[in-house]
């Protein structure tokens, strides 16, 4: 009788895992984000590679013979392969040969923009507050100041700093697709152009860049542009991400990424023009916003709990971040994949490794453990992660080179007394978006 009574309960028990699996899989799935367009490659060539020019010095502290080779990127027989360099003088990592301005420009141009045309937005009302709240951080108030935005997108920082009531802010942006959206949100206010075809008819308080610097062949060239742009009291405020803690396949392919700042390099490059400068301790922690000022009698009010030195705010020294970044491409293994930020964003943790390698049974586990935490105790680990890893292994085999699941089938080397050589299994790429 007591297992009559008890039977319909495990059914139903039986029936409500079975319901939970399927609801954990398609959440799994969502979180990941699976579409088939997520990522863009700009194949490489060795013949491309004897096109490219090198930096003679660090493009951020203009030290020469300061550079250690961190990451190669070609195939094994290659005699010319890119080459990924940290600065021994300022942890500044950048690409030492990187593909010609133009060659990135004409690629945006054309296949990338044939491509993301159709999902271009004719009107975007989004808005950030991230420099306004910087602002206030700084008791910097006064609404009549002139603002210049450098790559400002859709628009979304300037139409925060509106609604805080600074009118006099302008933009420019050199993508046509956003250049119109922005110039459609402020009309005469938006430049469609790079900031090294605007010569500003009058100095400005605050020039400001949000993920731009990052992207430019050199850094210096923006500062030098800045520099004489601004007011005598004026600021330069700079965001870019963070290299203590940006996905290292990122860091190794995503070639748009041609450097990667640390704290230090930041510092260094302002003081090449006579800035000082401290970080906003409101950014995130992936990500660095630099304020560069001539003196910090400028701020007399702001809060001093919310900014730190440079020197603070570095988490590696240079030989930890070489381990970092070389480490996890001398494991030679067929089955281990390399995961980017979506792992990092599932697991909602601050790894300094943003960057995972593992075999399929362990993202499996690593899948379910994350569930279990959120009260889905009462699943079986083994049989799930048998049903996550067959799911897996479909979704893997279906992909050559790069998968929307964010990972990389990449060939590595085994020998940790040379430099780590990189490529995906059957190709060279860049990661382009």
């Amino acid at each position: 009788m007591e297992n009559t009574i008890r039977s319909p309960l495990l059914c139903q028990k039986k029936s409500a895992t079975i319901r939970d699996f399927w609801i954990f899989m398609i959440s799994t799935i969502y979180t990941l984000n699976f579409s088939k367009n997520n990522y863009y490659l700009l194949p490489l060539t060795e013949k491309d590679v004897t096109c490219y020019s090198s930096f003679e010095y660090c493009p951020a502290c203009r030290l020469s013979e300061a550079a250690y080779p961190l990451l190669e990127i070609g195939k094994e027989k290659w005699k010319h392969v890119v080459t990924l360099n940290i600065c021994k003088n300022c942890n500044h990592i950048y690409y030492k040969n990187p593909p010609s301005e133009q060659a990135i420009l004409d690629y945006y141009k054309g296949t990338f923009l044939k491509k993301n045309l159709s999902e271009a937005t004719e009107a975007d009302n989004t808005v950030s507050n991230t420099i306004v709240n910087l602002l206030d951080d700084l008791n910097f108030n006064n609404n009549d100041s002139h603002i210049f935005e450098v790559g400002c997108g859709n628009g979304k920082m300037i139409a925060g700093l509106y609604k805080a009531g600074f009118k006099q802010v302008y933009g420019c942006e050199p993508s046509e697709v956003s250049a119109k959206i922005s110039q459609k949100r402020f009309p005469e206010k938006i430049w469609n152009c790079g900031y090294q075809n605007i010569s500003l008819s009058s100095p400005k308080d605050i020039i400001y860049s949000s993920h731009v610097v990052d992207h430019l062949h050199n850094p210096t060239h923006f500062f030098q542009w800045a520099k004489n742009s601004l007011t005598e009291q004026g600021i330069i405020i700079v965001a870019v991400p963070n290299a203590e803690y940006e996905p290292i396949v990122t860091q190794a392919l995503f070639l748009p990424h041609i450097h990667s700042f640390t704290s230090i390099s930041l510092k260094k490059l302002g003081e090449l023009y006579g800035f000082e400068c401290m970080f906003w301790q409101g950014a995130r922690f992936d990500e660095l916003i630099c304020v560069y000022y001539r003196s910090q009698s400028q701020f007399p009010d702001y809060k001093k709990d919310k900014f730190i030195s440079a020197e603070a705010k570095r988490v590696f020294t240079f030989e930890e971040l070489i381990q970092r970044l070389q480490q996890p491409w001398l494991k030679n293994s067929k089955r281990t994949l390399a995961f980017t930020y979506p792992i990092s964003s599932f697991l909602n943790k601050k790894e300094s490794i943003d960057c995972i390698f593992l075999n399929y049974f362990e993202i499996a586990c690593l899948f379910l453990l994350k569930k279990m935490e959120n009260g889905f105790k009462f699943l079986k680990l083994e049989s799930l992660a048998i049903k996550l890893r067959l799911l897996l292994k479909l979704i893997f085999q279906n992909r050559k080179n790069v998968t929307t699941l964010g990972y990389l089938r990449i060939k590595n080397s085994s020998n940790e007394s040379i430099t780590p050589r990189i490529q995906f299994k059957k190709a060279v790429n860049f990661i382009i978006k």
